[in-house]
């Protein structure tokens, strides 16, 4: 019998034991940040299903009614009720996603102070104007590549970051450069008015498909940190 000859990969061995501590903190705040939008979505789903409820006891009890008659009759008893809940679900959606671009910054954070902290790099970063940028930067330099594959989750992910921007700073106005850049996206609902681009509502479908967009990003970023650390780490 002849014997089999194992092999390893050592890029698959890990070197820098921060890696699997950030890998933890990194998923458990996305699963966290997916369950919080499966509560809230359960959450609106019973007020909604309330205020249909008492509609459709409105209509048993009114059969004779039209229906122009009767939408203005609910209308009447309802109206403020429905507003409140279509802006509940507006800013539900509004909170979402600055609570997945807020963690998203963190964990950049994180991962750059813990480089920072065990490696000590001495880089010469470009001054920007973005927080999240400067993060981005620091860690291109560190991966030490200008084929740093990771790039290509990252940019749509900076550039729908001006949704954020657009509600924390603008009231919900975007700019024509923004509308321009955002406007052609899955689930974002624009307004044009009087030369102004009001973004009245973000859709699930967008922030489900952020979540897939960050989740790729991390999953490629922490291959290419592991790649780069096993390099330096003897």
């Amino acid at each position: 019998m002849t014997k089999k000859k194992l092999s390893f990969d050592l890029n698959n061995i890990i070197k820098w034991a921060e890696i699997n501590w950030i890998k933890f903190e990194i998923y458990t705040s996305i699963d966290a940040l997916k369950k919080l939008v499966i509560l809230q979505n359960e959450g609106f789903e019973i007020v909604h299903k309330d205020l249909n409820s008492k509609t459709s006891e409105v209509r048993s009890l009114n059969t004779q009614m039209d229906e122009q008659d009767f939408d203005q009759y609910i209308t009447h008893l309802y109206g403020i009720d429905e507003e409140i809940i279509s802006e509940l679900k507006r800013i539900q959606n509004i909170s979402k996603v600055i609570s997945i671009f807020a963690v998203l910054e963190s964990k950049l954070k994180v991962i750059r102070d813990k480089i920072q902290n065990d490696f000590k790099p001495n880089f010469e970063l470009n001054k920007t104007n973005s927080v999240f940028l400067g993060h981005w930067k620091f860690l291109r330099l560190f991966l030490n590549d200008k084929n740093v594959k990771s790039e290509k989750y990252f940019t749509p992910i900076f550039n729908q970051m001006e949704v954020r921007n657009i509600f924390n700073h603008q009231d919900g106005i975007a700019t024509k450069e923004q509308y321009d850049k955002l406007l052609h996206i899955e689930g974002l609902k624009f307004k044009e008015f009087e030369k102004m681009y009001y973004l009245e509502n973000i859709e699930e479908i967008f922030i489900e498909n952020l979540f897939l967009k960050i989740e790729s990003f991390f999953n490629e970023l922490l291959k290419e940190l592991q790649d780069r650390t096993n390099e330096i780490v003897k």
